[in-house]
């Protein structure tokens, strides 16, 4: 039978025909039963994550969109889902509290985060320096100014992620 949601504890004792060492018979494990998996869609402004609802509709992925103030005031761990998307969310809507959620979601229970950017993140109001950065597989640079091509100098810096390949 299929087991519920949840995590289970499993026994195995294996009783072979003439065995000469029993004490080597049992084995456990434990096992997560996620069932369908859920994601966590987090839009900056209504409609931006738009595209991404379709394609988790699409793939029949079962979502719930909140808020940023939704997911700041949301009262239950993460853990029913298996991935946070935040989708054009900029850095200023998430509190430090919602940060240690989100790091405790990656870190302890194993949970995928996935970030979309969109003009919030630009200038100083990008992840930098809020430990945003600390969670996702990229490196924020200063983008260069327009048409130059080099570095730019401006204090305000202008993030641009660029991906980790490991």
């Amino acid at each position: 039978r299929a087991l519920a949601g949840g995590i289970h504890r499993l026994l195995v004792l294996a009783e072979p025909p003439g065995d000469a060492e029993p004490r080597n018979n049992v084995g456990f494990a434990a096992v997560t039963v996620t069932g369908s998996p859920r994601v966590l869609l987090v839009e900056g402004a209504p409609g931006e994550g738009e595209y991404l609802a379709r394609l988790l509709k699409g793939q029949e992925i079962e979502f719930q969109r909140q808020s940023p103030a939704e997911l700041a005031a949301r009262a239950q761990p993460l853990e029913e889902f298996v991935a946070g998307i935040l989708a054009g969310v900029a850095r200023d809507d998430l509190p430090e509290p919602v940060l240690s959620s989100l790091r405790a979601f990656v870190e302890n229970s194993g949970g995928g985060l996935f970030m979309v950017g969109a003009p919030g993140l630009q200038g100083p109001r990008g992840p930098m320096g809020r430990g945003l950065e600390k969670l996702l597989p990229v490196t924020f640079l200063d983008a260069p100014p327009p048409g130059t091509g080099t570095p730019s100098t401006n204090p305000e810096p202008s993030p641009t992620p660029l991906l980790d390949p490991s």
